[in-house]
């Protein structure tokens, strides 16, 4: 993944962290691919050596920040995290239910049709049977 840097930016990657591109007002998170990629040891690994600005620093320190989910949710947003949970559970029941359904009406289906083909071939068979019998006693 090439990349042209502006001189004013800064290209940071700390601790196997994704890319992060620093410039005025501007953050860009590449994907984290667990290399340092094609942009080391190429002209953006010059804008590397230069240290941050305050600004920078601040918009670095932002983006990684430990995750939201580390923090203990209040009360009220626990409850509404249940009630999401339960009606996503629910619905996602009631989804499996239908297709349970719908399989069955299929299996029905097809064993019915099944049933209607084995029908078929044993009055085949009884006529073949019957015929052969019958040229069985004319061959005597």
């Amino acid at each position: 993944m090439p990349c042209d840097v502006d001189p004013g930016l800064s290209v940071e990657r700390s601790h196997g962290s994704p890319l992060v591109v620093v410039g005025p007002a501007v953050v860009v998170v590449g994907p984290n691919t667990g290399t340092a990629g094609p942009v080391a040891g190429t002209a953006a690994a010059a804008a590397v050596s230069r240290p941050l600005s305050a600004d920078e620093q601040h918009v670095l320190d932002r983006t990684q920040k430990p995750d939201e989910a580390a923090k203990p949710l209040s009360a009220k947003a626990q409850k509404k995290l249940d009630e999401m949970n339960r009606r996503k559970e629910k619905a996602d029941q009631e989804l499996q239910a239908k297709a349970a359904r719908e399989q069955a009406k299929h299996d029905a289906d097809a064993a019915r049709t099944a049933a209607e083909e084995a029908k078929r071939q044993a009055k085949k068979d009884t006529e073949a049977a019957r015929a052969a019998a019958d040229l069985s006693r004319k061959s005597k």
